[in-house]
């Protein structure tokens, strides 16, 4: 059960640094306020997306890969939420 949660909180904030990470990347830090709500609620829609499926992978997986199961989903989870800021802010752009 423990991994399982800690799985669940490193894809919640996976996906909470990796959309505030690609929005600064295209964007420059500081944010502002509106720009730093929009990739938090991003954020926070992958990271739950992603901890959901790495959840559901968890409780499925064999007991000797749990670990590696988990920091693999939540550095996936953190890359897709990085690309995906990324590119919605370069096509937002023009």
């Amino acid at each position: 059960m423990k991994i399982l949660s800690f799985g669940v909180v490193a894809s919640l904030a996976a996906g909470l640094t990796g959309s505030i990470s690609g929005m600064s990347a295209e964007l420059g830090w500081p944010l502002s306020e509106a720009n730093l709500d929009y990739s938090i609620t991003w954020g926070i829609i992958w990271g739950l997306f992603g901890a959901l499926i790495n959840g559901l992978a968890l409780v499925w997986a064999r007991r000797e890969r749990l670990w590696w199961l988990a920091i693999i989903g939540s550095a996936g989870i953190f890359l897709l939420t990085c690309v995906s800021i990324r590119l919605k802010v370069i096509t937002s752009l023009g």
